[in-house]
């Protein structure tokens, strides 16, 4: 059989009662576009408590009804790949201090 004569076989729905259908539960869980860019926005001077404690203060709740909790913020910010500022500030200064340690330490400095 060719292509053409398979898509005919393939009953079309009416537009009515494609509308009717429910929505998925993975498109009823899904956070809006909007608090996903608020979060981006928020990432960049805050850590993943602070922006729980803002949208708590401000009544907003997870997709399940629950409360905000920073590590929903950090699972939010993997799943949209939002960077860490706070983590990876904490990561250079970490090394930075490691490294001028190490300086000290070979100078005899301790």
């Amino acid at each position: 059989m060719a292509q053409d004569d398979l898509r005919s076989l393939k009953p079309e729905l009416p537009l009515a009662y494609a509308a009717a259908l429910p929505a998925k539960v993975q498109d009823r869980l899904r956070y809006p576009a909007e608090r996903i860019e608020e979060i981006r926005r928020l990432a960049i001077k805050h850590t993943d408590v602070e922006i729980a404690e803002w949208f708590s203060r401000r009544g907003q709740r997870r997709s399940r009804g629950k409360r905000f909790t920073g590590k929903m913020i950090g699972w939010i910010r993997y799943k949209h790949r939002i960077p860490d500022w706070f983590g990876l500030l904490r990561l250079f200064i970490g090394r930075l201090r490691a490294f001028f340690l190490e300086r000290l330490h070979r100078r005899g400095g301790f």
